[in-house]
């Protein structure tokens, strides 16, 4: 066995919670012996693995992994980077892309919201965040998590987006009323 892959079974094996929970949730699981064939099949198909075992080397194995497709190795990497520097934004936001990738809303929105309280200046995650707010029934928090980008940011894509959510959260509730 590699240096890297026992440093990442190590790593997962720490990593002892589901894509929707945090290490402390009531539901968190024992890691599945199938975890960690994902985790070492996932870094078996990256281009070039990395040589370290910190958080940066975790999610841009994850990012690569969801890049080629391979969503579920990605939230298995993400929860590796996870166990290494619990308190790394982008690794809870490469847990949320990928939670989001495998249809797991509840997850991605938890992983976002995690990620935001060590980073409230990734808007872009601030507006995932916010859509995954609507799709879990919660378009109040996802309402002042709009606003909040808009009145952030002067111009640009996140902005607009962030805006055009905003205005379909309002034209949704103005149609509610009517009704």
């Amino acid at each position: 066995m590699c240096e890297f892959t026992a440093v990442a079974r190590m790593a997962l094996a720490r990593c002892r919670w589901p894509c929707h929970a945090s290490p402390m949730h009531p539901s968190a699981a024992a890691v599945r012996p199938e975890d960690i064939a994902s985790l070492h099949d996932a870094l078996q198909a990256l281009p070039s693995p990395p040589a370290t075992s910190d958080a940066r080397a975790f999610v841009a194995a994850a990012r690569s992994a969801l890049e080629l497709g391979r969503a579920d190795d990605a939230v298995a990497l993400g929860k590796a980077a996870l166990a290494v520097a619990p308190n790394n934004a982008q690794a809870w936001v490469v847990v949320g892309d990928a939670c989001w990738s495998v249809h797991d809303v509840v997850g991605a929105r938890a992983a976002w919201q995690e990620a935001l309280s060590l980073d409230d200046k990734d808007y872009a995650t601030a507006v995932s965040c916010a859509r995954a707010q609507l799709m879990t029934g919660s378009p109040s928090s996802a309402r002042a998590l709009l606003t909040f980008v808009i009145t952030r940011t002067a111009s640009g894509t996140v902005r607009d987006t962030a805006a055009a959510l905003l205005d379909s959260i309002d034209t949704s509730v103005d149609a509610g009323v009517r009704q």
